[in-house]
Formats: structure tokens, C-alpha cells, sequence
């Protein structure tokens, strides 16, 4: 992980985004930075899904093939 680094907040750290771990001038961000987080999980999450689900239509690909034998 990358260390804590408060001029570039949104790399990755040890420390969860909340209103304790904010410095008084980085509070008013604070929604900001939770959209962001959630934006972010979302598209990790469907791009794991989209390849979870290819991976399931390749492997019902190779059953038809082999049920063809």
C-alpha cells in the first residue's frame, strides 16, 4: 500500500476516508471523497463482474463444443 500523503488524498492508504482522519481544511471535501470511493468500487466491482460473467460464458462455450463430440 501507499504510504498516507496528504497533498494527493486520493491514493491509496492504510486509513479510511472519514472526518476523523481529515485535517479541519480537508473537512469540507468529506463528500466529496465518499462519492468518489463509492464511484470507484462500483466500477472495480462491475469490472470484475463483466469478467466473471465472460469467464462463464467461455466455459459453457467449451461444454457445448464437448457435448457436440
Amino acid at each position: 500500500m501507499m504510504k498516507k500523503n496528504r497533498r494527493f488524498p486520493f491514493e491509496r492508504s492504510q486509513e479510511k476516508v472519514s472526518l476523523k482522519n481529515l485535517s479541519t481544511t480537508e473537512q469540507p471535501l468529506y463528500p466529496m471523497l465518499r462519492q468518489y470511493t463509492s464511484i470507484c468500487r462500483q466500477t472495480n466491482h462491475s469490472e470484475k463482474a463483466e469478467s466473471l460473467q465472460r469467464d462463464i460464458i467461455d466455459s459453457n462455450e467449451e461444454k457445448y463444443r464437448l457435448n457436440q463430440l
